[in-house]
């Protein structure tokens, strides 16, 4: 690939042979350490782009990315869809039903179609650990 490469290494072979000293050679790698550093900043900034780029809003997707950064020896977070659907109530007017029969109430988070598409089930373990 074109971007990995070794800056001494070409700086040397760079040289003319009759120039090839290990002084002068050792002079040729002092002058390029700050680039030397710079181009290790870019390929480990390269790394985490593409680690970025590889995680969609998938649900499968979040949750790799989840559990590499907060649980990755064990992998014990996972994400659940909403499970409850609304009831409503009507007027006599609308003329459909009105018996709800035995409600319960919810959050709105925990409605289908409303609010949160999905939960982050996370165990309390990796939330103390995360807290300290």
């Amino acid at each position: 690939m074109w971007f990995k490469l070794s800056i001494n290494k070409l700086a040397a072979s760079l040289l003319p042979t009759f120039l090839r000293r290990p002084k002068l050679v050792a002079l040729l790698h002092a002058l390029l350490y700050p680039v030397e550093g710079l181009h290790q900043a870019w390929t480990q900034m390269r790394a985490e782009n593409l680690y970025k780029l590889a995680h969609t809003g998938q649900v499968i997707s979040l949750r790799d990315a989840l559990n590499d950064v907060l649980d990755p020896a064990l992998r014990r977070i996972y994400l659940t869809g909403s499970e409850h659907e609304r009831n409503y109530l009507y007027l006599p007017a609308e003329k459909l039903p009105q018996y709800l029969g035995k409600i319960y109430i919810y959050r709105e988070s925990e409605y289908l179609y409303k609010g949160a598409d999905f939960f982050v089930l996370v165990p309390p373990a990796v939330l103390k650990k995360q807290m300290v």
